[in-house]
């Protein structure tokens, strides 16, 4: 089977659609399935601008066409009687201008948000990364053939080591952003007493701004840490707080899990949700700084839980290896090409 993979590839993997689209193709590689990967970004088999996109899926040879991200959308300009009945897609989120933090991004989900939606309801089978993704493509009248979340190198997480000058309570990982909750975490953690541990990025003002904050507020802040030490990071936290507003799936839960960390979560979050078991693996909270605080506080404290919840997490983890995605894609792709 050959596969095209239309995706933002990027040797910076510090984005969630990259992420994906680089572990899924490299594990599908490993089970036998040639990939071509083409992309707009830095890396792949194959680089064209967006607006290529069209043209490369007209001449693809691939049995199967899996598109991501705003690849999608060049399904308006194809025709879909010929080039839609092999074609997946991922629905990794929708366009929310509300969301987003820059100009550029908002300009960018007004414009795309429709014809994104148009795109999807022509293609025979949408996958979407979360059971909220779900319940938001059918109430945008798209079709979803199934859920498969996002996945991780489990082995890589679980291999993490310890590091004592990363050490913290309370961890928060994540960009700068109101929707991730990163002020939620500052007001909820500042002068607490907990040793809490912000690392993240985003643009230059908001990081400033959080950077700042933290510093007034007692809170240790790490901007753009190297992947070694982020993973040793999650390994030496007591617990992860995921204070997330907005979450398509929510890929630093997960990775905090498969590190054997309990996640506490905003009820109200989404695609966490799909993961995190409430008192098993991690805590499922009222969304407040208040409460933020209350419940990591008291797990924080609770030896035996921590314990408990440390098994359960990396049970959970490890479902959501790339090896068992990829196996599950396998089946997808097998699905489109039944006449």
């Amino acid at each position: 089977m050959k596969v095209a993979m239309f995706g933002p590839f990027s040797k910076n993997l510090n984005n969630g659609v990259s992420n994906h689209v680089h572990y899924l193709s490299k594990e599908l590689g490993g089970q036998g399935v040639e990939v071509e990967r083409i992309s707009w970004k830095d890396s792949g088999d194959r680089i064209v601008s967006l607006q290529k996109i069209p043209e490369a899926i007209k001449e693809c040879k691939a049995d199967v066409i899996h598109l991501h991200s705003t690849a999608i959308i060049a399904m308006n300009f194809v025709d879909t009687r010929i080039f839609g009945k092999n074609a997946v897609s991922t629905i990794h989120s929708f366009f929310h201008e509300e969301y987003e933090y820059s100009l550029r991004m908002k300009l960018i989900s007004r414009v795309f948000g429709n014809p994104y939606i148009d795109a999807l309801r022509k293609i025979r089978k949408n996958v979407t990364i979360s059971s909220f993704m779900k319940e938001e493509a059918e109430k945008n009248k798209v079709r979803v053939s199934t859920v498969i979340g996002n996945g991780i190198p489990f082995e890589e997480f679980r291999k993490a080591k310890f590091d004592d000058g990363l050490e913290s309570d309370v961890l928060f990982v994540g960009r700068f952003t109101e929707q991730k909750g990163i002020f939620d975490f500052i007001e909820a953690f500042g002068g607490s007493g907990v040793n809490a541990l912000v690392i993240g990025h985003g643009d230059p003002k908001t990081e400033k701004k959080v950077v700042s904050e933290c510093a007034k507020k007692g809170i240790q802040c790490m901007v753009n840490l190297p992947r070694e030490k982020l993973l040793s990071a999650y390994k030496s936290c007591k617990v992860y707080a995921f204070p997330s507003h907005y979450e398509p799936f929510g890929i630093s839960g997960l990775e905090a899990l498969a590190c054997g960390k309990p996640v506490v979560v905003y009820e109200e979050a989404g695609g966490p949700l799909d993961y995190v078991e409430n008192g098993k693996n991690g805590l499922i909270i009222e969304n407040s700084p208040a409460s933020l605080r209350e419940w990591c506080s008291s797990l924080v404290k609770n030896e035996k839980l921590l314990k408990e919840m440390e098994k359960n997490a990396l049970k959970t983890a490890e479902k959501y290896d790339w090896g068992r995605v990829a196996s599950r894609y396998m089946e997808v792709y097998s699905s489109a090409l039944l006449k």
